[in-house]
């Protein structure tokens, strides 16, 4: 890898994504994991590409049912809306990737569509990604949740 977050080569690809050379060749051929090639035939990908799949192709061999979980950054900042199968693994991922302290605020079971519905309803409030500012109307719905 060098500073721009490429990886070059399977051997270096299958080391960030923790598998042999032979499975990440299956996930790129079945899978779709998001490998480009050089002019030269060259296998490269981005790091942040890898992180995003790994996170969806989890997913899938889970299933759809699971939970959607309320993550907000310290100091009562941004808040992400995430859903995942295993939520003790996403909180410690998550953690692990970010510079400041993660809190679970509020988690309720449902499935991915689940999720983006919620995305659609909060969208204004939208700062990056899945993650939104702690606005009234949000947080109301979070103390909704913890109070069933």
């Amino acid at each position: 890898m060098n500073d721009t977050g490429w990886l070059y080569g399977w051997k270096a690809i299958a080391s960030k994504c923790g598998v042999t050379v032979k499975t990440v060749k299956k996930y790129y051929k079945i899978a779709g994991l998001p490998i480009r090639r050089t002019p030269t035939g060259k296998p490269v990908a981005l790091r942040y590409e890898l992180d995003r799949w790994l996170i969806l192709y989890d997913e899938k061999k889970r299933g759809e049912i699971g939970f959607i979980y309320f993550i907000q950054s310290e100091n009562k900042g941004l808040i992400k809306i995430g859903f995942t199968g295993d939520l003790s693994k996403r909180i410690k991922l998550l953690q692990n990737m970010s510079p400041v302290k993660l809190k679970l605020i509020a988690s309720q079971k449902g499935s991915i569509n689940d999720e983006k519905k919620l995305h659609q309803r909060f969208k204004k409030y939208r700062a990056h990604g899945e993650w939104f500012d702690p606005k009234k109307v949000l947080m109301n719905y979070i103390n909704k949740l913890n109070n069933l």
